[in-house]
């Protein structure tokens, strides 16, 4: 009995611990968004013709990277970023041009 009452404490801390996690994750997402920032993941595209990286937003847009620095040049990486639309023209196709003004790596 007294292996069972601690195998449920130990998996209380566990799951007490994971969900403390997220909820400190969605906060910090949520004060990047009031602060301007939008939340996406860079892919790496670069099996596709004339495409390199390209960010993915939540509500499945892509948007084409002009200037994303080597160091989040990172496929799967998340990221907050301030951006403005571009009218460059692009080979890629992929999504709107966008020139990235800030970026940050987030969790």
């Amino acid at each position: 009995m007294k292996r069972f009452s601690i195998f449920i404490s130990l998996l209380i801390m566990i799951l007490t611990g994971c969900k403390s996690k997220e909820a400190t994750a969605t906060n910090n997402h949520k004060s990047l968004i009031e602060n301007g920032y939008t939340i996406g993941t860079v892919l790496d595209k670069s099996k596709t013709d004339g495409c390199r990286y390209v960010i993915s937003i939540n509500d499945s847009t892509t948007l084409e990277p002009l200037n994303l620095g080597e160091e989040y040049q990172i496929d799967k990486l998340k990221i907050a970023f301030k951006y403005r639309l571009s009218r460059a023209m692009t080979v890629c196709m992929m999504g709107k041009p966008i020139s990235l003004s800030e970026v940050k790596k987030i969790e």
